[in-house]
């Protein structure tokens, strides 16, 4: 390959710099080609991979406790909820505690932006 930057002279002719144009556009697409390629590759091969075997439930579970009833927000637990039933896959659970939000740093960093403000 020739190597184009050397021979690039200072004031390139519209012939040159298209060429240097076309090479590098060229250049860019077969990486990405190369790329698109790898990954292509790379899925294939995990979705041929064995599936694992799912885990057995356990057959009996201890009784669920009456829930907690939770002031605020209730949209809150129910998405906690639904996303600990997800990622447990459907196995019995129990949410025994939520811990309230703590506005500790916002309480401080309002405290400090109207501190520093000069009552006039």
């Amino acid at each position: 390959m020739i190597p184009i930057l050397a021979n690039l002279p200072t004031h390139p002719t519209i012939n040159q710099s298209l060429e240097f144009l076309l090479v590098g556009q060229v250049l860019v697409l077969f990486v990405l080609g190369v790329l698109m390629l790898f990954i292509t590759l790379n899925g294939l091969a995990f979705s041929r991979a064995p599936k694992p075997k799912p885990a057995v439930a356990p057959t009996a579970s201890a009784p669920l406790a009456a829930p907690v009833p939770v002031t605020g927000n209730e949209a809150i637990p129910a998405v906690i909820a639904a996303a600990v039933h997800i990622a447990l896959e459907g196995q019995p659970h129990q949410i025994v505690y939520m811990a309230p939000s703590r506005d500790g740093w916002a309480h401080e960093g309002r405290r400090q932006i109207f501190s520093s403000h000069r009552v006039r």
